[in-house]
């Protein structure tokens, strides 16, 4: 379903970082991005079975999900995927990237350079797609929460979000804490409900509160959760 030039534009991109690594920890960076990239790819496919009466180009829309974190690759060189700390945001670079390399689909290269906004209201539905695929995909990676710092408590900035009832942008998370809220409230904003199934199937809630529960004893942000949030299923 995935175009053999679009395989060879991404294993092109792929092997061009991998040339330029200075080192096994960077070679180990893209490798890990790669298997992220194959991880959203089988997301977006579940996504497309689901929602079949979506009249869209499915050629397009996993050629989209292969492609969406093209920047990523290079990105690594720089020794991190922070868009902040490298000052590169990853999308834009990756819609630069595919430009560069002539390709010619502007609805994969919109979808590439807006998948990582915060909110995205747009008519490009292969935006959408790769937002909810992308996201599914992070909450249930594990090295996702575990390189961000330690919390005892989560940020004001986030609580008073998620309570306003506004996407949150992960930027302005500071710990595990805070991210874990993010996934949480990201549940609210999926676009298909195919992914909010895929979200449940996946026993999300659960795995979440599991982890919350272990970095915080005190119970206070569940408590939080569940009286000012509809976040989390009270069955869990």
């Amino acid at each position: 379903m995935i175009p053999d030039h679009i395989m060879n534009l991404f294993e092109r991109l792929v092997n061009g970082a991998r040339e330029k690594a200075k080192d096994e920890i960077t070679l180990k960076m893209i490798q890990w991005k790669v298997d992220h990239t194959w991880r959203v790819v089988e997301t977006g496919r579940e996504i497309l079975e689901g929602e079949k009466g979506q009249d869209w180009d499915k050629s397009r829309a996993m050629s989209t999900f292969l492609l969406h974190d093209v920047g990523r690759f290079e990105q690594a060189l720089l020794g991190s995927y922070s868009d902040k700390t490298t000052g590169v945001n990853h999308a834009f670079l990756g819609a630069e990237m595919l430009e560069k390399a002539s390709f010619k689909d502007k609805e994969i290269i919109e979808a590439v350079h807006d998948h990582s906004l915060p909110v995205y209201e747009g008519p490009n539905v292969y935006t959408k797609l790769v937002k909810d695929a992308d996201q599914l995909t992070i909450v249930g990676e594990e090295y996702q929460l575990e390189r961000l710092p330690e919390q005892k408590i989560a940020s004001e900035d986030v609580l008073r979000t998620i309570e306003k009832g506004i996407k949150l942008d992960t930027a302005i998370s500071v710990g595990r804490i805070d991210q874990l809220l993010a996934y949480w409230n990201w549940k609210k904003f999926l676009y298909f409900k195919t992914s909010k199934k895929i979200f449940q199937n996946r026993k999300y809630d659960e795995m979440l509160l599991t982890k919350l529960r272990s970095i915080d004893s005190s119970g206070k942000t569940e408590k939080w959760l569940r009286k000012s949030t509809d976040l989390l299923s009270t069955t869990v």
